[in-house]
């Protein structure tokens, strides 16, 4: 105000000032804090800033959230205040890093309470004042649990299937091996087997058809002259025929029984068995047949004889026993044959694998069934095979 030399007012002085830009820059302030406060309200994802000693200086209500505490009880804090001392240590460490080093990183960070454990994959960078120099660390975090859990799960599905392909390989590469050394095996018996029919033929058939044909030509000289023929001669001749139609009987009958297919099984079980006492007296054979005929599939028929066949015959070249026990039996949809010597036994794990033992494997396992040979020194060897139906 103006006064006179009494005091009294007379006028008024004014200032004016023109603040339109700075009114209009505190506008923008305001504009700017209520969207960053937007952003950071509502972004689901905890951002935050620190200064230099890792000291929280801002952060969003996400950021309250994953620490489970209220902002006044994190505003000022460092990590190692508000998480276990792991935790907190772990967090600062990389903080003063990138501080450090002034480059944004990328972490994966771990926070551990009493929920659970919990992992963030966290953008950080440093944060820095007009003059670059650099006075914080500013970031943003995002849990990714769930993922790391399924990449856990997926890797350790991976791991696992690896590993069954491997072994599978392995498997497939010992039963391309087993099956070339079987197939080596195989073709040594069959030219083994060639020879030894041919020997039965030359020394059994051959011979006794080459003492007919001897004999008959001579009777038929005599005749041709005129001259009797002696009965009992052709009788002989007669004789030697039934031996020769016998033997031929005993081939067939080793190449592939015709009582199987007129009979079946059970009853070539028997045959086999009698046959098996008669060329060994000394030892006996019990059978214990709990099955019908119907029971047994007729592709597993053959299979039966051919193992039961060639376990007689290991017991009676190594097995120095006086007992055998064949049993066929059914439990449950499964069929089981089972064959147990009272023999000297043998260490099955290592005993050399002969032809014997594989091709009664190999038949059991290509007819569909599983094959067990449990043997011990000085105890015996039980063979079992079962089938399912």
């Amino acid at each position: 105000p103006l006064r006179d030399s009494k005091g009294k007012t007379t006028g008024v002085v004014l200032v004016f000032r023109d603040i339109t830009e700075r009114k209009q820059v505190e506008q923008a302030l305001r504009r700017s804090e209520a969207i960053l406060r937007a952003v950071l309200d509502n972004n689901p994802d905890p951002i935050f800033l620190k200064d230099r000693d890792g000291c929280l200086l801002l952060a969003n209500p996400a950021t309250f959230a994953v620490v489970g505490k209220p902002a006044e009880a994190v505003i000022g804090k460092t990590d190692a205040e508000f998480y276990d001392p792991a935790t907190g240590r772990a967090i600062m460490e990389n903080d003063r890093r990138i501080m450090d080093s002034g480059q944004m990183e990328v972490v994966e960070e771990t926070v551990s309470d009493p929920a659970g454990t919990r992992v963030y994959l966290s953008t950080k960078a440093p944060y820095c004042d007009a003059g670059g120099r650099v006075i914080g660390l500013v970031g943003v975090t995002r849990e990714i649990t769930e993922r790391k859990r399924a990449e856990d799960a997926l890797q350790k599905a991976h791991d696992a299937l690896e590993m069954r392909v491997q072994e599978r390989t392995e498997e497939l590469t010992k039963s391309q091996q087993r099956l070339q050394q079987l197939s080596s095996q195989l073709l040594l018996a069959q030219e083994k087997e060639r020879k030894r029919v041919a020997v039965e033929l030359h020394d059994g058939l051959m011979s006794e058809l080459a003492a007919t044909k001897f004999l008959l030509e001579g009777k038929i000289m005599l005749l041709d002259q005129g001259k009797p023929v002696d009965p009992a001669e052709l009788r002989r001749v007669a004789d030697i025929l039934a031996g020769t139609m016998k033997e031929a009987r005993r081939l067939m009958n080793n190449l592939h029984p015709s009582v199987l297919d007129e009979l079946g099984i059970i009853a070539t079980i028997g045959w086999l068995c009698g046959e098996y006492q008669k060329a060994y007296p000394q030892i006996t054979v019990q059978q214990e047949i709990a099955v019908s005929e119907k029971d047994i599939a007729e592709g597993i028929k053959v299979v039966i004889y051919r193992v039961l066949q060639e376990a007689l015959n290991n017991f009676a070249r190594h097995g120095k026993g006086d007992r055998v026990e064949v049993s066929l039996s059914k439990s449950e949809g499964a069929f089981f044959l089972m064959i147990r010597d009272n023999g000297q036994g043998f260490d099955v794990a290592n005993a050399q694998k002969g032809l014997g033992l594989e091709s009664m494997r190999e038949r059991v396992e290509l007819s569909g069934g599983e094959f067990q040979i449990e043997s011990t020194t000085g105890q015996g060897t039980t063979i079992r095979a079962n089938w399912s139906s």
